[in-house]
């Protein structure tokens, strides 16, 4: 599969950033949602595109589009499955470590802020918080906690 391929094989390096789809036949046809549709759930993969973002393989900069499908997929990993397992806690505690959580908390054009996810990160971000007195500190001091909903 060529998502598992480039997500595991590309999310350590700085090749990541270098990577662009051909604007050929039939790659040239195929849109965002094509990358953003099935919603990941391999493990593997949702923790490579956390290493991408926290390494800073991936950014808004170097590479919008791939950042932008990483976001996505883990905004919907971290917020729309329930409750949070030991994995999803794990892939958030490193995201907040890495001081790389803002879009994953805030939203994106793919997954905007809303009424549906921001409860789920609030009480998501609390479960991590009460496990971790450093994060605590960081969530509060953020104010992520408080983060209203798009209107």
């Amino acid at each position: 599969e060529v998502r598992c391929t480039l997500w595991t094989e590309l999310h350590g390096s700085n090749l990541l950033r270098l990577v662009e789809l051909p604007r050929v036949a039939p790659v040239a046809s195929l849109e965002e949602n094509d990358f953003v549709t099935p919603t990941e759930t391999n493990p593997e993969i949702l923790q490579c595109l956390c290493a991408a973002l926290c390494r800073r393989a991936l950014t808004p900069r170097n590479n919008p589009f791939l950042y932008r499908v990483a976001l996505h997929h883990l905004v919907k990993y971290l917020w729309e499955g329930g409750p949070l397992s030991w994995n999803r806690k794990r892939v958030l505690k490193e995201l907040l470590r890495a001081r790389t959580y803002w879009d994953v908390v805030t939203g994106t054009p793919s997954a905007p802020r809303s009424a549906s996810v921001l409860p789920a990160a609030r009480k998501g971000l609390s479960v991590v918080a009460g496990e971790e007195p450093s994060l605590w500190t960081q969530i509060h001091e953020d104010g992520l906690l408080s983060l209203k909903e798009d209107v």
